[in-house]
């Protein structure tokens, strides 16, 4: 646990998890050992023979965001009426009255 932003115990910054990286080495060594391009086109093939459309399109999905990188997360910054947004520039503060003013406003 944190406390006061000073890290108490753990790894060190910058030290990979060390399940992470006997993945990695268990993948490379796995990998090294066929052409990844004849096992694509088998899986896929098999796919499509059985017509598992979802084995098919999650090869393809996880073979073109390896080529073209992963798309970003696309974030809505509508609102559900479908009016536009205001931008307020200043918060209004409260006259000593209570009542609040408003520097935006003409009056």
């Amino acid at each position: 646990m944190a406390r006061n932003g000073v890290k108490t115990g753990g790894r060190k910054r910058g030290t990979p998890n060390k399940r992470n990286v006997a993945a990695q080495v268990t993948a490379a060594s796995i990998l090294k050992k066929i052409d990844e391009q004849k096992a694509w086109e088998w899986a896929l093939a098999t796919a499509k023979k059985k017509r598992d459309v979802k084995t098919y399109i999650d090869a393809l999905r996880y073979l073109t965001d390896r080529r073209d990188g992963k798309p970003r997360q696309a974030i809505d910054v509508g609102n559900d009426e479908g009016r536009p947004f205001k931008i307020i520039s200043s918060i209004p503060r409260p006259d000593r009255d209570g009542s609040a003013s408003n520097p935006n406003s003409n009056v």
